[in-house]
């Protein structure tokens, strides 16, 4: 009788997986896609709040031109106002509950006067602020003018 030795048996340096090998390749692809889950994550938060920011951009703009178009039409009323002025303005309408900015416009008229006794000019400030729902962090866009 014939001793052979053990087929399933290996020696170093043959073709074949083991268990240790395997245990590392699973590490690093889980490594490597919770990486990619996270870099997906900040990228849509990301996008989120430069979209945010994009429409807080376009309604300062547009409070800003009414503001300008409201002294050309009426030149007594801006002028004579100074103060800050407060309204809550919806950013996103989401599923679960709006996120809302503060709105904030000043209005400070200058020191110098005009022959009827108006200021000269104003200084007008539009400011949006609000805080993001996934990142926690605060927002805010300025806009200022003299008019």
């Amino acid at each position: 009788m014939r001793v052979t030795e053990n087929p399933v048996k290996r020696r170093r340096g043959e073709a074949g997986y083991n268990l240790v090998e395997l245990m590392i390749a699973v590490f690093i692809i889980t490594i490597s896609v919770v990486a990619l889950y996270e870099m997906f994550i900040q990228g849509s938060q990301m996008l989120t709040e430069e979209r945010h920011r994009a429409k807080a951009v376009e309604l300062a703009v547009a409070r800003m031109e009414n503001l300008k178009s409201f002294h050309v039409v009426c030149d007594t009323i801006p002028r004579r106002y100074a103060g800050r002025f407060e309204e809550y303005i919806v950013l996103e309408d989401g599923q679960e509950q709006p996120l809302v900015a503060d709105c904030t416009v000043t209005i400070t008229p200058s020191r110098s006067r005009q022959a009827n006794g108006l200021p000269n000019y104003s200084h007008v400030s539009v400011e949006y602020v609000w805080t993001e729902r996934e990142s926690g962090r605060s927002q805010k866009v300025e806009f200022q003018s003299y008019f």
